[in-house]
């Protein structure tokens, strides 16, 4: 019997899908030839009250939701569960609590795929996310400097995000993305890392000179390994 994964997406919608989407892309690249070639997952959509573009708003309402919906997770006999959004990865250990299905750490399987010789990493993330430090921890006991954007760097990715969540993307966002990406790069950071599930959306990872590191699909590809 198949493993199964749960995947918490919603916050918000369209970042969710696009996780699907990685996942379906992910087992592609494997050259399946059967129905049976793809993984036993469930999705759940929430739609996230207690959010917006800047992170979480009202942490009891968004952790309610996510607890309901783990809830389901553990009710289809899930194994695994990945929760779509970075920021709400600050009450993973609580959203853990009295749970059988095992929460994958986003933040942790990103940061493992940061090679151990890059000193300085740039972190394109939510403002709550950056404001909460998440990556810091993980990557400085492994020798990394953490740089963020400033504040009008910032202001791009807020409205980036905020484009993503409202479905009205445009290409100038993905040219913020790059001009947000590359003063991190003039900054001395080797590698980005996609901190905020819906900036791959707005990203075109051609456009910028060092190697990007989207946490989502990170977490996705290391699900399927379990699976």
């Amino acid at each position: 019997m198949k493993k199964r994964l749960a995947i918490i997406g919603g916050m918000g919608t369209s970042a969710g899908v696009n996780m699907l989407i990685q996942l379906v892309a992910a087992v592609e690249r494997k050259n399946p030839m059967n129905d049976s070639d793809f993984p036993d997952f469930i999705y759940f959509n929430v739609p996230a009250g207690g959010m917006d573009e800047h992170g979480v708003t009202d942490g009891d309402v968004i952790k309610a939701q996510l607890k309901t919906a783990l809830g389901y997770a553990d009710d289809c006999r899930c194994h695994y569960a990945i929760v779509g959004c970075n920021t709400v990865h600050a009450f993973l250990s609580e959203l853990q609590e009295n749970r059988k299905v095992n929460i994958l750490d986003m933040i942790e399987l990103a940061c493992a795929c940061v090679p151990k010789r890059v000193k300085k990493v740039g972190v394109l993330s939510s403002e709550q996310t950056k404001r909460l430090r998440l990556y810091d921890n993980q990557l400085q006991a492994s020798g990394t400097a953490v740089i963020y954007t400033n504040e009008y760097g910032q202001s791009l990715l807020d409205s980036a995000i905020k484009a993503v969540i409202g479905n009205y993307q445009q290409p100038d966002h993905c040219q913020h993305i790059t001009e947000v990406a590359t003063r991190l790069i003039q900054q001395g950071a080797e590698v980005i890392l996609l901190a905020c599930t819906e900036l791959p959306l707005v990203t075109d990872s051609r456009t910028i000179t060092v190697p990007v590191i989207d946490a989502g699909k990170v977490t996705i590809e290391h699900a399927l390994s379990l699976l």
